[in-house]
């Protein structure tokens, strides 16, 4: 963790300079400080700014103590490059740093334990292929400034990454926009699959540290200072599997319902169908039917043509024949008709004549 916000800037500069004058050179590395004089530098800060003296607070004072402190041997060890031999490193020793100190330190400096640390460091340096656009600005600093100003949230590390990875043009510095893609690709599905309840950015920030991992005290990537989530991995987890099988059981639930609706379709067209059948089987019945009638009919007036009526029903031309026996026996019944006229006007003459 770093300091950020107002008056930053400053707290920065009064620690750089109480941890020069409070911690001692004369060790190998930071983790070599006595906890007295640890202990030290943070009373010292604590006195000089109105803070309160609470865990967090004394957590960024070491912090950022810690971090001056390694800058500033970096510093003496860029000095001690400068010569070709120790005799003429400590013939310039640098202003700020007594004779003894700087003593330990040349010493150090080329000794094979330091080089073969100092070859490590230059190698993993040389692995860290990302770059970020934030010059000296730390990216807690970053997400500090970016905060929500009504809840006072920080972004996820995913939208810091780009904040600190992208140009204001929109482009991407060297393979950032890798880590970004899969990034998105690890949480679209699970983010689909959470309710209203459940915090996105701490699903973001789990997926985001398993792509590009954690170190010790900080997440890759994100530098110094941006701590990795944790403590509710599990919680999360099991939650995530809570809703993913909520939303499975919804999905056979549906596909249940589908099937019964699609059963019931297949039940009503069958139904249908019966029903057509059954219709035109009735409809061919009583046309049969309608048929044996006009034939019975027909053979009643006319014997003779009924008998051929019966010997052309099978035949193609049966719907003609069978409407011009209709007609024969409308002719019939005309002829029976004027005959019986006939025979009455007869019989009315002979009456009136006698």
């Amino acid at each position: 963790m770093v300091a950020v916000g107002p008056g930053a800037s400053d707290f920065v500069t009064e620690v750089s300079t109480i941890t020069k004058k409070h911690a001692p050179l004369n060790v190998k590395n930071w983790k070599d400080i006595s906890e007295d004089d640890k202990e030290n530098i943070v009373s010292k800060v604590l006195d000089t700014f109105d803070i309160d003296e609470s865990e967090h607070n004394r957590d960024v004072i070491l912090e950022t103590s810690r971090r001056l402190y390694r800058n500033h041997r970096t510093r003496l060890h860029s000095h001690y490059k400068k010569f070709e031999t120790n005799e003429q490193a400590l013939e310039n020793k640098p202003d700020e740093v007594d004779e003894d100190d700087w003593a330990y330190l040349v010493n150090y400096f080329s000794s094979p334990e330091y080089k073969a640390m100092s070859e490590r460091n230059k190698s993993n340096k040389a692995k860290q292929v990302i770059n970020h656009i934030c010059g000296r600005k730390s990216f807690q600093a970053i997400s500090y400034d970016a905060r929500d100003p009504e809840t006072g949230k920080e972004p996820n590390f995913q939208d810091l990454w780009q904040m600190t990875h992208m140009k204001n043009s929109g482009e991407w510095i060297d393979g950032a926009r890798e880590v970004h893609l899969k990034v998105q690709e690890a949480t679209s599905e699970i983010l689909q699959d959470i309710n209203e309840d459940v915090d996105e950015d701490q699903i973001i920030n789990e997926a985001f540290q398993s792509i590009v991992g954690k170190r010790t005290g900080y997440c890759r990537g994100l530098g110094v200072g941006i701590k990795p989530t944790r403590g509710k991995s599990s919680a999360l987890n099991q939650e995530l599997a809570s809703e993913r099988e909520k939303r499975h059981d919804i999905e056979m639930k549906l596909k249940e319902v589908e099937a019964q609706l699609q059963e019931e379709r297949d039940k009503r067209e069958e139904m249908a169908t019966q029903f057509e059948e059954t219709q035109r089987q009735l409809e061919e019945r009583m046309e049969k039917q309608l048929e044996e009638k006009l034939a019975h009919i027909f053979f009643r007036m006319n014997p003779f043509t009924a008998g051929q009526f019966s010997s052309v029903r099978n035949n193609a031309a049966y719907h003609d024949h069978r409407v011009e026996s209709t007609s024969n026996i409308c002719a019939q019944r005309e002829t029976m008709e004027a005959s019986t006229t006939l025979r009455r006007e007869g019989r009315d003459k002979v009456r009136r004549f006698n």
